[in-house]
């Protein structure tokens, strides 16, 4: 027989591995799982501003977390170059079309501009919060940077 306050217990609490007092599995408000001390979250942060995506390979160089948001802030800078200088070259075409130049050369660029920022503002954010998040339609592409 058993010794009385040793029984099995059912209902909040008795799950097997878990110290009383614990939240259930699960609970938490859907809190992100913790990837990284602090460090290594302002790290991946900063990774997302244009030019700092190299800081995780000087100060964390073992961090997998900061290296694979640092990954995804070297393929939106790589984006923004690119995408930069193809634009000069669209408004160089452009010179002969006054009014019509002017206007297709300032929508992409503020589309482009924006569309930039809030993949990188995202991508700070969810890394602040200890997430390993993937840039939609980047992220297979920073996967094989081989930094």
């Amino acid at each position: 027989m058993s010794e009385p306050g040793s029984e099995p217990r059912s209902g909040p609490g008795s799950e097997p591995g878990r110290e009383p007092g614990a939240p259930p599995a699960g609970a938490g408000g859907g809190a992100p799982a913790d990837d990284g001390t602090d460090e290594s979250r302002v790290l991946a942060a900063l990774s997302y501003v244009p030019f700092l995506c190299f800081l995780p390979y000087f100060f964390a160089p073992r961090d997998e977390f900061a290296r694979h948001h640092a990954r995804q802030g070297f393929v939106l800078l790589v984006l923004l170059v690119v995408l930069g200088l193809a634009l000069r070259v669209i408004e160089w075409a452009l010179t002969g079309l006054p009014v019509l130049g002017v206007i297709v050369i300032t929508l992409s660029r503020l589309s482009f501009g924006l569309a930039l920022l809030g993949l990188g503002f995202a991508g700070a954010l969810k890394a602040l919060s200890g997430e390993r998040f993937v840039l939609p339609g980047l992220g297979h592409v920073a996967e094989r940077v081989p930094l």
